[in-house]
């Protein structure tokens, strides 16, 4: 005899057959409210938020890398930065650029302030953050470690493009530093140079400044570097 095109039981319309997950499931926010409270987590109070896609872009020599180290190491101490209270954590610094001038700054940090160097780990290549693989090796790589670190600093953007185009390509990197932020919660610091004609903005493509969490501005005049707040996303600034 033939077999029943269904079990027994299992006809269509029987109460115990699996049902789909829906796609999209909204939540009451009473229940996120209780599981997420709207406190948000800061590396430097105010400053440098946790989970977040920090830019710091200027001329160059004016101080950019000098000011992203002074961050650093901030962080990586738990020292107060520019009198601002910090939270302590493990830093990545990606020294693409000038990893001979990165690690000077670092250690003339740390014997300024009297320290031993410690708890920041340096890497002397590219991380091209427009190439999926490198991100997903980077993710896999981080999310491996027995203690997870605060943020990752890319020095600098120019270099972390690999053979991709600032201009026409900028939104693949962009791509590639929020999937970081999403599934490490590292702050992604990004330096990079400012614009050509333009030196109220990053140069490359506007898909930069439009993705960021945070936007810095650094200045300098003489001996005076000054870093302005352009975009402090959910915050003031």
């Amino acid at each position: 005899p033939d077999e029943p095109a269904f079990p027994p039981g299992r006809e269509p319309g029987c109460d115990d057959e699996p049902k789909m997950e829906p796609r999209f499931k909204f939540k009451p926010i009473s229940e996120i409210v209780k599981q997420h409270p709207g406190m948000r987590t800061w590396w430097i109070r105010g400053r440098i938020p946790a989970a977040a896609v920090v830019l710091i872009y200027g001329d160059p020599a004016c101080g950019k890398t000098t000011i992203a180290v002074d961050i650093d190491c901030s962080i990586a101490t738990g020292s107060p930065w520019r009198g601002i209270e910090s939270k302590q954590g493990k830093i990545l610094y990606v020294a693409a650029e000038d990893y001979y001038g990165a690690r000077l700054r670092i250690e003339a940090w740390f014997e300024r302030n009297r320290l031993k160097p410690d708890n920041i780990d340096i890497l002397d290549i590219p991380i091209v953050l427009a190439e999926e693989s490198d991100v997903d090796l980077l993710i896999e790589i981080v999310n491996s470690m027995p203690v997870k670190p605060a943020s990752i600093t890319i020095d600098t953007l120019a270099l972390s493009m690999g053979k991709y185009s600032e201009n026409n390509d900028m939104q693949l990197f962009c791509n590639g530093a929020t999937k970081i932020k999403s599934q490490t919660g590292l702050t992604v610091i990004v330096i990079h140079h400012c614009g050509h004609g333009d030196k109220g903005r990053s140069r490359g493509g506007s898909q930069l400044p439009a993705n960021a969490d945070v936007i810095y501005q650094v200045e300098r005049k003489e001996d005076i570097c000054t870093m302005t707040c352009q975009k402090m996303k959910n915050g003031v600034e």
